[in-house]
């Protein structure tokens, strides 16, 4: 049960991160979609480093929210190195609740110490505040109480991080959260009065090191707040205002609710040279996960990380000059001070008490507030532990700085309690950095709000690099041509080329397209230059053909109507340049041959003796689920005739030649070029 040495020598060259807080209150966050915030987190960690975002090989998204908050998005990491000037390269998306957070930089470091690649950037955008619709962009949001309303369904919470085998059904995490309290009372002997104590000179020096963050939620120091009600900060922390709401817990030890993204570039440390910053060296890695029915789990897994972090290094406890833990409960912290021998042990309790974990005092850890004031934004703050132990190496922190930078840190992260892993980090000595370190010129905006907002209006905005001229849309804030970060916002003409063509069968027309239903799609490219796929309207079953062969022609953008008050507009490409008109009294709908596509009975309609033809009998072409929606939509006079039934034996042709039957020739033919296409 042993992690390894890395066989190839990994650095930090970059970080990057949001403000964290709530977009309805931090300004900056305002109108963000999580996208928006992965971007701003990676665009930032790019432009710290040095780094040009083509010659990156990796993308590891995180993103703990996304298959319940984030419209049940299974695979967020689809679309987003678009966002950030890496389409073409490598991405992949990790969920491991909290944990997701060492896992992505744990496969970050592990793909470079591989040689897969030489850079890689990992990155964690959540939300616990906010979520997004189930049927909008994600940039429309809503407060995290309306899950319920907008899905149908209540959230599980915490109990999803448990697996759903035993733990999930013996109450999951919940079970435990006062057990590192209990267990660290028991072995040093103390009271829980003591603990209390303790804990609340914790969380005052932890908001004196948010209060020289900018980057944090919660700023104002314990000591101003308790001054508003004439009290003590003590008196106060202990009083109604911060009552407990376990055994051992107040508010003021646990993590608010908030939204953020963090993001790291890691690089082969034999190419740091080139870039920007001091690089800090991975040492290596500890990471332990038991079962959360193991009684004290969080302990558990703390003391073998601490244990193993040692082992694999090389390194000693003495050899720490500081600690980064994660902070989401501060008996936690506390407990895994001491585990990794930062604190010494049964002692740790008087350092956090006394205030001697702050930046300036013997034991400096979580000089940036911890996430108890960043706020707990899933495994995006838990993120946020590998950066500070970086600008504090660096001597980068601000007025927060450790007045001697540490050569040697490390950080230890937590997730879901039965989750834990430990990294320690050292200055390389001697680097001479091609590049100065330079402000980011990313502008970070809400910019798939400001598309979205453009099509309310009609108008179609794009991206245009500043540096080499490509212009991207929709909006995608860094270039993908060149890798250029700080370009502008254009409106295109609408113009389009459509090249090819192609027809949407009912078992794959979305639902929410039921109302335009038969639809198209088609490859197109703008007059500004984007080559894009989207659907195009204009075009019916029986001039599909024409336009399927006669590429390419002219076409123009419209904005797709609101048809079901849902409160945005979105694109198409139309023949005419008229937006499509929904079919009155047709609302979404999944069709039935979408039904059978899912359960996996499909097959069972195919025809597999013989090809359908204009020949063939009325019941075997209408036995076919495509051609039934077809003669629904086109000739109508034969599934609604009143003798159906009696003439399901006869040949389509045969009928179509009858003139009481009333079928134009033309459609006809149409038929039988819609049944070439099965």
């Amino acid at each position: 049960m042993s992690n390894k040495q890395l066989t190839r020598s990994v650095s930090v060259i970059g970080v990057g991160m949001t403000n964290y807080g709530d977009s309805a209150t931090v300004p900056e966050l305002s109108g963000m979609s999580l996208q928006d915030m992965a971007a701003w987190a990676i665009a930032d960690a790019f432009e710290d480093a040095g780094v040009n975002p083509r010659d990156v090989g990796k993308l590891i998204l995180g993103m703990v929210c996304s298959p319940f908050y984030n419209s049940d998005c299974i695979s967020p990491c689809h679309g987003l190195p678009e966002f950030v000037g890496m389409t073409g390269s490598s991405a992949v998306y990790h969920n491991e609740a909290c944990a997701t957070a060492h896992n992505c930089f744990n496969e970050a470091v592990a793909t470079v110490a591989s040689g897969i690649c030489d850079i890689a950037v990992c990155v964690d955008a959540d939300s616990v505040r906010y979520i997004s619709h189930p049927t909008k962009p994600s940039c429309y949001r809503y407060p995290s109480n309306e899950y319920e309303k907008l899905y149908g369904r209540s959230w599980a919470g915490g109990e999803t991080g448990a697996d759903t085998a035993y733990s999930r059904w013996i109450g999951s995490a919940y079970a435990q959260v006062d057990g590192p309290a209990r267990q660290y009372i028991r072995e040093n002997g103390i009271t829980a009065e003591d603990l209390d104590d303790a804990l609340i000179g914790f969380a005052i020096t932890g908001r004196q090191h948010a209060a020289l963050n900018p980057k944090s939620f919660l700023r104002t120091p314990w000591e101003d707040v308790a001054k508003e009600r004439n009290m003590d900060v003590r008196e106060y922390l202990k009083s109604k205002y911060n009552p407990k709401y376990t055994e051992y817990l107040r508010p003021s030890f646990a993590g608010a609710m908030t939204e953020g993204a963090t993001a790291i570039v890691v690089c082969a440390t034999d190419i740091a040279h080139k870039y920007r910053q001091l690089p800090i060296e991975v040492l290596g890695a500890a990471n332990c996960v038991v079962g959360g029915q193991q009684p004290n789990v969080s302990c558990v897994v703390a003391d073998e990380v601490g244990r193993r972090i040692y082992a694999i290094t090389g390194m000693k406890p003495e050899d720490i000059e500081y600690l980064q833990t994660s902070d989401m409960d501060l008996t936690d912290a506390l407990y895994s001070a001491e585990s990794v021998g930062y604190l010494p042990k049964g002692e740790g309790w008087k350092y956090v008490k006394d205030g001697l974990t702050k930046f300036d005092s013997k034991k400096p850890m979580n000089t940036d507030g911890g996430h108890v004031n960043y706020g707990h934004a899933f495994a995006a703050t838990q993120m946020a532990t590998f950066v500070e132990p970086i600008l504090q190496m660096r001597g980068q922190a601000g007025g927060r700085q450790i007045p001697k930078p540490p050569k040697v840190a490390m950080a230890r992260i937590q997730g879901a309690l039965q989750s834990t892993a430990a990294f320690i980090f050292k200055t390389v000595e001697g680097v001479k950095n091609e590049q100065k370190p330079a402000p980011s010129r990313y502008m970070p905006k809400a910019y798939v709000k400001m598309f979205y907002d453009g099509l309310d209006q009609g108008k179609f905005l794009a991206m245009k690099c500043a540096k080499c001229g490509s212009v991207e849309f929709p909006i995608y804030p860094v270039c993908n041509k060149c890798g250029n970060i700080g370009n502008e916002v254009i409106e295109l003409s609408g113009d389009v080329t459509v090249n090819e063509v192609f027809s949407i069968m009912p078992a794959y027309t979305p639902p929410s397209m039921a109302p335009y239903a038969p639809i198209f799609a088609a490859a197109t490219e703008f007059a500004e230059g984007p080559e894009r796929a989207c659907l195009i309207f204009g075009i019916t079953h029986e001039t599909y053909p024409k336009y399927r062969d006669g590429g390419p022609f002219k076409a123009k953008l419209v904005p797709m109507p609101d048809s079901q008050g849902l409160g945005y507009h979105s694109y198409a490409v139309s023949l005419d340049g008229v937006p499509p008109v929904p079919k009155a009294g047709v609302g979404a709908q999944e069709s039935e041959e979408t039904k059978l596509l899912k359960s996996g009975k499909m097959n069972e309609y195919e025809e597999k003796d013989e090809a359908l033809t204009a020949d063939s009998t009325i019941g075997a072409l209408l036995a076919n689920p495509m051609v039934e929606a077809y003669f629904k939509e086109n000739l109508s006079e034969v599934t609604n005739h009143p003798n159906l039934a009696a003439v399901k034996g006869m040949p389509f042709s045969t009928i179509a030649s009858m003139p009481q039957a009333g079928i134009d020739p033309d459609r006809a033919d149409a038929l039988e070029e819609f049944l070439k296409t099965l």
